[in-house]
């Protein structure tokens, strides 16, 4: 006689996020009779792999490679490692490639730079760019400098990645002289966390 699933008994749910929910809640385990339903929608199947399988799902990686930012979460929370295979994808969304830098790689991604830096020129503010210049570089990043002077994050950069104090306060002395140059007054204030000081211009 062929085994009959122990959770063959249920009514089939096939909207995956109830889906997810009934097996997270009621089968408190996997539930492979609605996995067909719950992988047709991948932030659902996602929820399914964290919350409920909590391992490597070697045959749902194909649906989870479609979306960058979910292979990103696949790596972080299942694989807790690179994940080589993805990063093709991963490099086409500006924040997956942040946080797949910031927290799997955990240094510099020369592939991610080249992304991001290519792509800060199409949004009106980069924020990856500048959030990968201060949680990842850590340091100064002359290449960048122009990109954060003209979406006003070039202050806090300096601040956060010029450890010179002095050094950072004449870089956005400087700074505030091209803008008056715009027809602007300026002030400059550099703060240093490390001995709570605050130099001013």
């Amino acid at each position: 006689m062929d085994e009959i699933s122990p959770t063959a008994h249920y009514p089939l749910i096939t909207d995956p996020q109830d889906a997810v929910i009934f097996a997270k809640t009621v089968i408190k385990g996997r539930w492979t009779e609605a996995e067909p339903y719950i992988q047709t929608n991948v932030y659902y199947l996602m929820d399914y792999i964290t919350e409920v399988i909590k391992e490597r799902c070697i045959e749902f990686e194909d649906i989870i490679l479609q979306n960058p930012f979910e292979s990103y979460w696949y790596a972080i929370v299942i694989l807790k490692t690179r994940w080589y295979e993805a990063e093709n994808i991963i490099l086409t969304d500006v924040e997956a490639t942040f946080r797949y830098a910031r927290d799997i790689i955990g240094e510099r991604w020369k592939a991610g730079e080249e992304f991001l830096k290519k792509q800060a020129n199409n949004y009106s503010d980069p924020v990856w760019l500048y959030l990968y210049t201060v949680q990842v570089v850590r340091e100064r990043w002359e290449e960048v400098e122009p990109i954060l002077k003209k979406v006003n994050r070039y202050e806090s950069y300096i601040n956060q990645n010029v450890s010179d104090k002095f050094q950072a306060l004449w870089l956005l002395f400087l700074y505030k002289k091209e803008k008056q140059k715009e027809g602007r007054g300026f002030y400059v204030k550099v703060s240093d966390d490390t001995v709570g000081n605050t130099y001013t211009l």
